[in-house]
């Protein structure tokens, strides 16, 4: 038969994975789900604005043709992407409008959730309240985070060494519990 896994999400892979699971065809040799700092919600009152009509446009008169940011250490401006276009911002909204759209009731694989009550990147409040309607199985874990981990990216060598050996402690063990 076929091989059975788990997946794990941090971030918007955690939305891709969450919009993934709503297809029984695309979750059916899925035993299981981690999601790290899942995001259903980005945490800005005018992130609305990226999911609605003429949000290209909206996007392009408050931002500019694109976005950056400052990085944090030279690991962070080697390994993350600072300058981006605005239009992917208008991608990520319309992700974020449709996963939330979709059904999650008969969605049968279960689900472990990290999350960063603090977190100031995505919405810890829209992931709990997502996760509250899964259909299956759904652990929710607000982590207390150790001094210098970043309030969003929980674990690796760049912005969480920190939190990494309980994440992934947390990751494991749930899995281990996890039946095939």
């Amino acid at each position: 038969g076929p091989t059975r896994g788990s997946a794990s999400g941090p971030t918007t892979g955690g939305t891709l994975a969450a919009h993934a699971a709503s297809y029984p065809q695309l979750a059916r040799d899925v035993v299981g789900m981690a999601f790290v700092s899942p995001n259903l919600a980005v945490d800005n009152p005018a992130a609305p604005l990226l999911e609605g009509g003429f949000a290209a446009t909206i996007a392009r008169a408050l931002i500019g043709e694109e976005r950056s940011f400052e990085p944090g250490s030279p690991d962070h401006a080697f390994y993350w992407t600072e300058t981006y276009p605005t239009i992917a911002l208008v991608r990520l909204g319309a992700l974020l409008r449709e996963t939330r759209a979709r059904d999650y009731a008969a969605v049968r694989v279960p689900a472990l959730v990290l999350l960063n009550p603090e977190d100031q990147v995505i919405s810890p409040e829209a992931a709990q309240d997502f996760f509250a309607d899964w259909g299956g199985p759904a652990e929710v874990v607000l982590l207390d985070l150790v001094p210098g981990t970043d309030s969003h990216v929980l674990a690796g060598d760049i912005r969480g060494p920190g939190m990494t050996d309980e994440v992934t402690e947390r990751i494991l063990t749930w899995a281990g519990g996890l039946q095939d």
